[in-house]
């Protein structure tokens, strides 16, 4: 048997965690490991080992002494615990060396082995609808929004493996969200979630022990098209729908839908009267005393917007709690509300010496900023020419991300 070095102890459970017909083919007549280094064999508490050559209970159950042995008793454990811990077994009985075998019983502590230093196995797992994660290791989670968005709520950080790490990719390219969302009261950077909304987006994060912290990956903020006809000394953000006589809940990530005119949007936010909205549909508009759905929850209520303002004079919201200068963004016009046709705004600045005005991304707090336009409106280059929008019916859509 190979000598076995540890870097260090983990998931240790003193009063053990139980596994169940952990399977092992052609052991042979050496000692071996099994999949859980430390493990319970101890008359007196009655936690001990079971092999059978069957699963669930089956087939024949082996002594030991007779047909195994246990070796390498881990003292430190064994003080620790106050039961006899082990991490080798030998099968004698030659009539089950070649057989397949299962063993069952407690385990209480798992190492990383010397070898596998710098080797992660990671798990896939697909998820398209709303569920509690339970990953029993390191997972790349293939997430499907389909129309209406899903809401993955992760481990309290009390059960969770620390140093697990999780890592999460939207694989479809539609109109909703992935929610992923702290158990309880529980934050991901601070936030109470986060949201997946462009394909391939994908975001990794681990658990310290006490919190879930972001290690890699983007967050994006996207109005969506948004039609707005009057560029004129206006600011232009996020879709904010103003509500009254609500029945129910709205869930945050969710699509809310407009009775009539069935523009949709992503709620981002909810103050209880206002709701905030990324990746609005239709014009933008949300029509004074029309019934909005939420599509997940169920939850409606009536709009209470007096005025058809198009999203004009509003902030952008991204609730990241970071200051602007971390923020890359990027705003886009088009006619036809695609990207084949849209173009990308230029700041207020001089071009061969002529002083055109645009759309400058100003601070507001850190979770907000602010996307203005002067009176000639945004300006675009095409075919080698600048141009200021200036009063036409273009459609727009701001993007904010931060790489982390």
């Amino acid at each position: 048997m190979a000598r076995r070095e540890y870097n260090v102890k983990m998931n240790l459970n003193l009063s053990g965690q139980s596994f169940v017909d952990e399977t092992k083919i052609n052991v042979g007549s050496s000692a071996f490991y099994i999949d859980h280094d430390f493990f319970f064999d101890d008359d007196a508490s009655g936690d001990v080992l079971v092999i059978r050559t069957a699963a669930a209970g089956g087939g024949t159950l082996l002594t030991r002494d007779t047909d195994y042995t246990i070796t390498n008793q881990d003292t430190y454990l064994t003080t620790e615990t106050g039961k006899n811990c082990y991490s080798t077994v030998t099968i004698i009985n030659v009539a089950y060396q070649a057989t397949t075998l299962y063993f069952s019983g407690k385990y209480v502590a798992d190492a990383v082995d010397k070898e596998d230093v710098g080797r992660v196995t990671w798990q896939y797992s697909a998820v398209n609808a709303s569920a509690t994660l339970a990953p029993t290791g390191y997972t790349s989670y293939g997430c499907t929004a389909g129309t209406n968005g899903i809401r993955l709520v992760l481990p309290a950080v009390s059960m969770a493996y620390t140093n697990i790490k999780l890592e999460f990719i939207k694989l479809d390219d539609t109109n909703s969200a992935i929610t992923i969302d702290g158990s309880g009261a529980e934050t991901i950077n601070g936030l109470a979630q986060i949201f997946l909304i462009e394909k391939y987006q994908k975001i990794e994060l681990i658990c310290t022990g006490t919190e879930w912290i972001i290690t890699k990956g983007s967050l994006i903020a996207d109005t969506g098209w948004i039609d707005n006809s009057d560029w004129t000394t206006i600011n232009l953000g996020c879709g904010n729908c103003t509500y009254d006589g609500k029945v129910g809940t709205f869930q945050v990530g969710e699509i809310i839908k407009e009775a009539t005119s069935s523009n949709t949007g992503i709620i981002v936010a909810d103050s209880g009267t206002v709701l905030t909205l990324w990746r609005v549909t239709g014009t933008g508009i949300w029509t004074n005393d029309r019934v909005i759905t939420g599509q997940i929850s169920g939850a409606t209520a009536n709009v209470n917007n007096a005025s058809t303002t198009k999203n004009a004079s509003t902030n952008f919201y991204h609730g990241w709690a970071v200051p602007s200068y971390m923020l890359t963004a990027f705003g886009y016009y088009s006619t036809a509300r695609s990207e084949a046709t849209s173009y990308q705004t230029y700041p207020s600045a001089g071009i061969d010496g002529v002083s055109y005005s645009g759309v400058l991304m100003n601070g507001v707090d850190t979770n907000n900023v602010k996307f203005e336009c002067s009176g000639a409106g945004p300006l675009i280059i095409t075919g080698g020419q600048t141009y200021n929008l200036g009063a036409n019916d273009e459609h727009y859509r701001f993007v904010v991300k931060l790489i982390i």
